[in-house]
């Protein structure tokens, strides 16, 4: 059965990257959900992607959804956006029943699967020289 979550799976993974120490509530690098405002330059945003339906199982007849979502990177340099948004994906790769716990809800992101590597297709953002780094992902969750 899919999974009914109390806050979006944007805001857990968002709140998970705070909890890892890749991103602050505010300061350097904030971490934002389905939500990038114009500033600072340097900042984390999660995004929903599209979702992947598991296997059904055989016995209960549930079909497990794998939540998709995108974590972008925004960077006033180069070097600086790359290192942030590979230092996130190497952390994602080994996640295995992380506890998240996010306006008083608390989740298990069960893991986390990177569907892609670490991109820049454009290098610069339109009219900025500001670089944008994203990664796609599918992630299973549930509410304790």
């Amino acid at each position: 059965m899919t999974a009914l979550l109390l806050n979006s799976p944007t805001e857990i993974i968002a709140q998970l990257i705070i909890n890892l120490g890749k991103g602050t509530d505010a300061g350097t690098y904030p971490v934002f959900a389905d939500f990038a405002p114009e500033s600072p330059d340097n900042l984390i945003s999660v995004h929903t992607n599209a979702s992947r339906m598991g296997p059904k199982d055989m016995v209960e007849g549930d079909v497990a959804e794998a939540f998709g979502f995108q974590v972008a990177v925004r960077s006033a340099t180069f070097s600086s956006g790359e290192q942030k948004a590979r230092d996130i994906a190497n952390t994602f790769d080994p996640i295995q029943n992380k506890q998240v716990t996010y306006d008083g809800n608390v989740y298990i992101v069960t893991s986390i699967t990177r569907r892609t590597g670490v991109l820049n297709p454009t290098r610069n953002l339109e009219d900025s020289r500001r670089n944008l780094f994203t990664t796609n992902y599918t992630t299973f969750i549930r509410q304790e």
